[in-house]
């Protein structure tokens, strides 16, 4: 499942265009967002996306994308009668109404007619109206990547919400909805190193619903490794927890066998790859690795609480392949040591 975006959409009424070269869409703002297969980023938009509807001077409202249909549809293109391109605009107080960026001017466009893919956004079960809770100028500075061109445009929804929620907050369950959907991807294991000053004051701090979200994907990418290590893992084992079989990556990290400490010890022979609950009695040495029978063994209360039926497993490593004895001696001689204390 791809993770869902913010987009801010602009319908704008026929007369209010700049742009002159088709005769755009019926949009109902409330309900429905209509483009084609000629506007940039028309393959980007997805069902889950959150999106802030507005026009050239106003938010409209703010939704979650319930569906997207798509069909062959019928559009005019205009074009400059002189040149033939479609950069053309219509001028309201002169004499010569239109005039195309290359300096021509004439009475009326060629029209054409095209086939194009015509797509219907629909959003009306969730749609909030929320006139004017975030300038038009707000929501550009927001843009990921700011183009006065684009109708559908990408945001950044951090940089929004507290003013979004400080006039609306009827919008809350709707971004809290959104930013649950968010999802790490089992490829995506980017480790991100936490940077930033001391931003402690005599003031409370308050998190965004985005920046919390986002601080609880960044400790899972953390957790999961490295991601060069973890696909070699992945192409040296496959693709499963090699304690449990268990097959869902989502929730499977590459774990080291030796305590990471440098690049050196991300060489495939010290990693395994682990369930993340796996991985966490291992690190803590509540899960040890016999390292002459490759069994796993767990101290009583451990197996007491739920992984009784783990015990003595045997690791599932492909034949050709297995972990480097060394760190599997020194991980076991740790979890020995550790066990004492529950004996």
């Amino acid at each position: 499942m791809a993770t869902p975006r913010t987009w801010s959409l602009i319908s704008l009424e026929p007369e209010a265009r700049q742009y002159g070269g088709n005769t755009g869409y019926l949009d109902e703002t409330q309900r429905v967002y209509r483009y084609d297969s000629s506007v940039p980023n028309h393959k980007q938009l997805a069902t889950g996306d959150l999106v802030f509807v507005r026009d050239s001077k106003r938010l409209l409202g703010v939704a979650r994308i319930e569906s997207i249909s798509v069909s062959t549809i019928e559009k005019i293109r205009r074009r400059c009668p002189v040149c033939g391109q479609t950069g053309i605009k219509r001028r309201k107080s002169n004499p010569i109404p239109w005039r195309c960026t290359k300096g021509h001017e004439f009475q009326a466009p060629r029209e054409e007619v095209i086939n194009v893919s015509g797509y219907e956004a629909r959003y009306e079960r969730s749609f909030v109206k929320t006139p004017e809770a975030v300038a038009v100028g707000e929501l550009k500075a927001a843009a990921l990547r700011p183009n006065d061109q684009l109708s559908i445009e990408e945001l950044d929804l951090a940089r929004i919400e507290q003013t979004l929620l400080s006039s609306y907050p009827q919008t809350r369950a709707l971004i809290e909805h959104f930013l649950h959907r968010h999802v790490l991807s089992p490829s995506e294991a980017d480790s991100e190193a936490e940077t930033g000053a001391d931003n402690t004051s005599d003031s409370a701090f308050i998190a965004t619903m985005t920046d919390t979200r986002e601080s609880v994907l960044r400790s899972i990418r953390i957790r999961r490794g490295q991601k060069t290590f973890r696909d070699k893992l992945i192409r040296r084992y496959g693709a499963r927890c090699l304690a449990s079989g268990c097959e869902l990556m989502d929730i499977v990290e590459a774990a080291h066998i030796d305590p990471f400490r440098d690049a050196n010890d991300h060489h495939p022979e010290n990693g395994l790859l682990l369930r993340a609950d796996l991985h966490t009695l291992f690190d803590l040495n509540l899960m040890g690795i016999d390292p002459d029978s490759l069994t796993l063994r767990f101290p009583a209360h451990v197996r007491n609480a739920g992984y009784q039926s783990l015990e003595r497993n045997v690791l599932q490593l492909p034949t050709s392949s297995k972990p480097a004895q060394a760190p599997l001696i020194r991980r076991w001689e740790a979890y020995l040591a550790s066990t004492e204390r529950y004996s």
